[in-house]
């Protein structure tokens, strides 16, 4: 099981200023990596500070995230 600190798509998106469906097709895409089934999926905090770094998004802090 994976301990890393992790958000919902739904929070990712929230956080981004995004739809939910603009995350979902980057996770299909493969653009941002997030583990689980479809509605479920989970982004690792270190992977969306890592896509939002790379795309000119501000970092979501430590502290947004839940441990898996």
């Amino acid at each position: 099981m994976d301990h890393r600190p992790a958000v919902s798509y739904y929070r990712a998106a929230n956080h981004l200023h995004v739809h939910p469906r603009t995350v979902a097709k980057w996770i299909d895409q493969g653009r941002l990596k997030a583990t689980g089934e479809r509605n479920t999926w989970r982004i690792s905090l270190a992977d969306l500070n890592a896509f939002c770094r790379e795309h000119g998004f501000a970092e979501m802090p430590a502290d947004s995230a839940e441990v898996n």
